[in-house]
């Protein structure tokens, strides 16, 4: 790093001008070293002397090194000595001075080169080491800071991607169960009206009835779920409601002229032309009724009255019994499909679900029919929009 580098640089140049120094010392002032003088003992350390001669320069170092000779513990103190001669005397100007300056380094320099530069420059070796390890551990601790970081941020952007993933696959799985629950709704609305048109009228209604009772339920069975759900579900309970009072009253309807005892007693009914009397009673698709012309009493069977008169007699028993569509309900009932039924329909829902209804039924009885049986259902029904279409998708028997 270039922080390092410039370290490893300053350290360098710090040794260069020791080493330096200390050849300056060893060419200067070494000559002086083993000549002795006659220098005044009590001359004060530090203080500029001017020397006129070589004697005293000599003796100023033969003191100091006799000093240190007699107190080489003292070592300190000597080479404190040696730096206030080297103020004094800066410069030696002979060559006795130089010669005995030579002897006195050699002496010196060892000394002042273990004791003060190698201490001073191992401090500084040992400071400048500690810088460097400081700012190594400084960026160290800067990477392991960005590395943690930088774990950090992929953590919280593995986080946030697992999230995203989730609610992508809760969205999925959501948008799948809404797909599979309006499948399963059409599913159940085929099978109630498959179910109407196929048992309405025979011992087998129960299992129309049954299956209107569970629908019903659908509702709350989506209780908290999505608004598409919850309105599919109300969707098909709400037709499964229709069915049900399209049922009933056609059931009532249906006991009414078959079988309803004396419940119409008294009223007046045609049977045939000429035919006029008033009913006794209906008993299992029997009506006895009294005649008007004479004082007989006939037995007619339901299933023997002619269109007309039936449709006559039908409306009649709507309007005594006060069932609303009574008329339309009993045919629905029955599978009594035709034109009349159609114009009897007696609102919007009714005049679209009638075709549907009708579709379905004639595909029933279309289903494994006999040639034979074929012509007949088109000879009743081929002008019906419904029977034509439930034909041309109904795939005729193999005899």
């Amino acid at each position: 790093a270039p922080r390092k580098k410039v370290m490893l640089w300053t350290v360098l140049a710090i040794t260069a001008i020791i080493v330096i120094a200390g050849a300056v010392t060893w060419i200067y002032v070494i000559p002086v070293l083993g000549k002795k003088s006659n220098l005044p003992a009590d001359t004060a350390p530090g203080t500029p002397v001017k020397v006129n001669n070589d004697a005293e320069y000599c003796n100023k170092i033969d003191e100091m090194l006799l000093t240190y000779t007699k107190k080489p513990e003292e070592i300190n103190s000597f080479l404190d000595k040696a730096d206030d001669f080297f103020i004094n005397y800066p410069q030696p100007d002979s060559d006795v001075k130089k010669a005995k300056l030579k002897d006195f380094l050699q002496v010196y320099v060892p000394l002042d080169e273990k004791n003060r530069v190698v201490p001073a420059r191992q401090k500084l070796r040992e400071a400048s080491l500690a810088e460097i390890n400081a700012k190594k551990e400084a960026a160290e601790r800067l990477q392991a800071q960005k590395r943690k970081e930088e774990e950090q941020r992929l953590q919280l952007e593995q986080a946030a991607q697992e999230r995203e993933r989730k609610l992508e696959e809760e969205k999925r799985i959501k948008e799948q169960r809404i797909a599979d629950y309006l499948k399963s709704v059409n599913n159940k609305l085929s099978s109630l009206a498959d179910a109407f048109v196929k048992y309405c009228g025979t011992v087998d209604v129960i299992v129309v009835e049954r299956a209107l009772k569970e629908v019903a339920l659908e509702p709350s069975r989506v209780a908290g779920r999505t608004p598409q759900e919850k309105e599919a579900a109300d969707s098909l309970a709400d037709y499964a409601k229709k069915l049900q009072q399209a049922l009933s009253a056609g059931q009532q309807m249906d006991t009414l002229l078959k079988n309803s005892g004396s419940e119409l007693d008294g009223m007046q009914v045609e049977v045939k032309r000429g035919s006029l009397g008033k009913i006794k009673k209906i008993e299992n698709g029997t009506l006895t009724i009294k005649m008007m012309t004479s004082d007989d009493t006939e037995e007619v069977k339901f299933s023997e009255i002619k269109d007309f008169y039936l449709s006559t007699f039908i409306s009649r028993v709507e309007k005594r019994s006060g069932i609303p569509n009574g008329s339309f309900f009993y045919m629905l009932y029955n599978g009594e499909y035709d034109d009349s039924i159609e114009k009897l329909a007696p609102d919007d829902f009714w005049k679209a679900e009638l075709p549907k209804l009708e579709e379905r039924y004639f595909k029933e009885k279309l289903k494994g029919a006999t040639e034979e049986q074929r012509k007949e259902l088109q000879a009743r029904f081929g002008t019906l929009e419904s029977f034509k279409k439930a034909l041309s998708e109904s795939p005729v028997k193999t005899q």
